[in-house]
């Protein structure tokens, strides 16, 4: 399987993704990364944050780590804001009824 990161450049993008410590999650912030955006990543699972934050790093990532609670509507939005203080947020992917995933790509200039 071709690398898919060969196909878009977020390089000088930023991205937040939440639910990064496993799965989908951590796979969406390697991905980013690879592509060449700076990312926040969030989780509730501090250790395996750390090892997705490790792994971006490896890569060649700038990573900075949260952890958040989504159920807590106000740890979110101290997300949003935290990423926001560090300049715009370009893509914040999210899942959706733990079945549906999706991208929301803001091409701020």
């Amino acid at each position: 399987m071709e690398d898919p990161t060969r196909a878009f450049s977020l390089s000088g993008r930023r991205a937040v993704v939440v639910g990064a410590a496993t799965g989908i999650g951590r796979q969406a912030a390697i991905t980013f990364a690879r592509a060449g955006a700076s990312l926040v990543i969030a989780d509730i699972n501090v250790e395996e944050l750390a090892l997705t934050a490790d792994q971006v790093r490896a890569c060649g990532g700038e990573v900075e780590v949260r952890t958040v609670d989504v159920r807590a509507r106000e740890e979110i939005d101290g997300l949003a804001a935290f990423a926001a203080a560090r300049g715009r947020i370009d893509v914040w992917p999210f899942k959706h009824d733990n079945q549906q995933f999706a991208c929301k790509v803001c091409m701020n200039s």
